[in-house]
Formats: C-alpha cells, sequence, structure tokens
C-alpha cells in the first residue's frame, strides 16, 4: 500500500492510483475489516469490563469515521487519480479529506479508546502496551494534522505493534474470574 499513500513523492502516488491497482482497494479493504473488529473487540471486552463502556463507545465512532475513510481512499481516489491527467487540487483535497478521517479521527478515536480502556484493566505489561498504543497513536494523529508522511511512518509500527500486545494482553486479563 505505500506506494499510493503520503510516504511516496506526489507525482508517484498519483501515477500509482491512476493505475488502479486491485492491491490497493484490496488493502483498504483489510483495514475496513480491521475497523470492525475492533469494535467488535471493544464490545467483547465490555462484556467482560463493563467500566470500559465508553472505550467501545469512542471505538464504535472511530470506526464509524474510518470506514468512510477507507472507502474514499480504497474507491474513490483511485478514481480521482484516474480521471486527471496529472495530479491537481481536486486529487489532493480527496487524499486529504481521507487522511484527516484516518489518521487524526479515526486513530485519535481508537488510541483514545484503548487508553480509557486500559485504565479500567490491570497490569503492568497492559498498562505499558496501552501506553504505547496511545502515544504510537498520538504521534500518527500529529502527523495527520502536520500532513507529515515522516511522522506517520515513524508512529504506524509502533502503534500496530502496541496494539496487538495490548489486545493479547487484554483478552487474558479481562477473562472472568
Amino acid at each position: 500500500m505505500r506506494p499510493g499513500s503520503i510516504a511516496e513523492p506526489l507525482e508517484a502516488r498519483w501515477q500509482f492510483l491512476a493505475e488502479r491497482h486491485s492491491g490497493w482497494a484490496l488493502g483498504w479493504a483489510v483495514w475496513f475489516l480491521s475497523a470492525l473488529t475492533f469494535v467488535a473487540f471493544m464490545e467483547r471486552l465490555v462484556r467482560r469490563v463493563p467500566e470500559a463502556r465508553l472505550a467501545l463507545v469512542l471505538g464504535a465512532m472511530g470506526a464509524s469515521v474510518d470506514l468512510v475513510g477507507d472507502s474514499v481512499q480504497g474507491l474513490v481516489l483511485p478514481l480521482v487519480a484516474a480521471s486527471t491527467p496529472e495530479p491537481n487540487a481536486l486529487f489532493l483535497t480527496v487524499e486529504r479529506a481521507a487522511n484527516v478521517a484516518g489518521l487524526v479521527v479515526a486513530n485519535g478515536l481508537y488510541s483514545v479508546a484503548v487508553l480509557v480502556a486500559t485504565v479500567q484493566l490491570r497490569g503492568k505489561s497492559l498498562a505499558a502496551a496501552g501506553s504505547l498504543t496511545f502515544v504510537a497513536g498520538m504521534v500518527m494523529v500529529a502527523g495527520g494534522l502536520a500532513d507529515s508522511a515522516q511522522l506517520v511512518v515513524i508512529s504506524a509500527g509502533p502503534t500496530i505493534v502496541g496494539y496487538v500486545a495490548w489486545v493479547l494482553l487484554a483478552a487474558r486479563d479481562a477473562k472472568p474470574e
């Protein structure tokens, strides 16, 4: 997915998207499913830890925005690129709107949801993973706000690694007694 992302120069990503690679749409479909999985996990967590209900609400709000942003990324942005002879204001506007939806709003809400749920759970390892997810997620939000590919790239890995660790620890720690 990197060839069509803001991690690449404008001309290169526009060209990649204009060619309408099926892998691009498929990659965004996977992220679409990831948003739904996030909400499903939070819902299951709330069954075990009802005090984490706010985390579910925040996660569902994030997923709602993310589903729109992912759809624009995967389906609309390639159409805009293919319909223009070169990158233009319309392409940049659609790309920016999709990035703000996903990187800023959705990831901001997901990061806060993880932090809120972490407060309701116990364990140093879980707190560390939740904190990493939150901090790295907020760096991603800052990258989205600043339209900084560098911040997005350096925060993506730690956010994902922290979140996967957090899910595994939260699933273990939220089991009924």
